[in-house]
């Protein structure tokens, strides 16, 4: 019955984001690869019931090595409520594990621990199940292949200056703002904190001792670092990932701390 349920929920989801679609056919790589790498676009299900969440999320699948995954408030696709990432340890052509889950949820419920479980169609679907998916409670994340990672990553594609919403655990959200430049520098404000740091597109290279080479895809690696007070990480460096969307100009953002305690995201659009 359960495997019924997301069966079904992919169904429609693919309906919504259009599994496969969008970038245009001069853009795109090749869509047979050896692990799960790309952008999907879905919803967070409840473990216990297999009931809707009403959170939304867009996950990014970096080569064989990590996992993130941006979900929004219950009922609010447009505000971000955590960050969700995971090293993946092993692979398979159709599914990928870690042991090392974190979620950072920036709603009060703190940095919570556990397994990630994933099943996939390489460009085409994927079925998350974590044991401490979100604030806690085991759930599962079912999204649709954004086709849109299929286009390049440049510098002067996200170049400009976002408005949104900022986030720690340590600060909850609070409102942000942040300029990339088209050397791929960047400065951030929020709630008086003062950040710096550098976009990079992700170039195409091997992960993990793959047999074959990743294509990259529209996302940029972010090195983060923090100013002074107020900032509640004064001088620290982060590391972490972007998604930039063309179509509606908005960017996702995240990093994390050396020790994985705590993450920091943003999610802005420019005009």
């Amino acid at each position: 019955m359960q495997k019924m349920k997301v069966a079904s929920v992919l169904a429609l989801t693919c309906a919504v984001v259009a599994c496969g679609g969008g970038g245009s056919a001069n853009e795109e790589k090749p869509e047979t690869v050896p692990h799960p790498e790309g952008r999907y676009d879905g919803f967070v299900f409840d473990a216990s019931n297999g009931q809707s969440t009403g959170r939304s999320g867009q996950a990014l699948v970096v080569g064989a090595r990590s996992f993130w995954l941006f979900y929004s408030a219950p009922g609010n696709p447009a505000l971000i409520a955590g960050v969700v990432h995971a090293d993946i340890t092993a692979h398979s052509i159709a599914a990928f594990t870690s042991v090392n889950g974190r979620d950072f949820n920036f709603e009060g419920f703190g940095t919570t621990f556990g397994t990630r479980s994933a099943s996939f169609k390489p460009r085409a679907s994927i079925d998350v199940y974590g044991s401490s998916l979100i604030s806690g409670a085991a759930g599962y994340f079912v999204g649709a292949y954004n086709g849109t990672f299929a286009q390049t990553p440049t510098l002067a594609a996200i170049a400009g200056t976002y408005i949104g919403t900022a986030a720690t655990v340590a600060t909850g959200r609070q409102s942000g703002s942040g300029t990339i430049g088209a050397d791929g520098s960047f400065s951030g404000s929020s709630g008086g904190c003062l950040s710096s740091g550098t976009f990079t597109p992700r170039p195409a290279a091997d992960d993990n001792s793959s047999t074959s080479p990743r294509y990259g895809g529209n996302a940029y690696d972010v090195v983060l670092s923090f100013g002074g007070a107020p900032c509640a990480y004064p001088g620290q460096t982060w590391t972490g990932v972007a998604m930039y969307d063309a179509d509606t100009k908005s960017i996702l953002v995240a990093a994390v701390n050396p020790g994985r305690t705590d993450a920091a995201a943003f999610a802005g659009t420019k005009p």
